[in-house]
C-alpha cells in the first residue's frame, strides 16, 4: 500500500443498502484482495449491513433446518 496516496484515505463511499456514507478503509470489506488498496476492490456493503445481512441468513436458514 502507498501510504503517499491521498485518493485512498480521502475516498468516502455511499453504502447501497442503508445510504450512509462512510471512509472508505474502515466502514467497507476489503472484498478484492487481488487488486490492492484499489477503492474498486473494496465492498458496495458497509460493514454494518454486511454483518446484519450475515446474521439475518444464518438464523433464517436456522429456522428452516438448513443447516448453516
Amino acid at each position: 500500500m502507498d501510504l503517499d496516496d491521498p485518493v485512498l484515505f480521502l475516498h468516502e463511499r455511499k453504502c447501497r443498502v442503508c445510504g450512509r456514507t462512510y471512509p472508505l478503509t474502515e466502514g467497507f470489506y476489503l472484498a478484492r484482495k487481488s487488486r490492492g488498496e484499489k477503492p474498486s476492490s473494496y465492498s458496495y456493503e458497509c460493514k454494518s449491513c454486511t454483518i446484519t445481512s450475515c446474521l439475518l441468513y444464518t438464523s433464517d436458514a436456522a429456522d428452516e433446518g438448513l443447516g448453516v
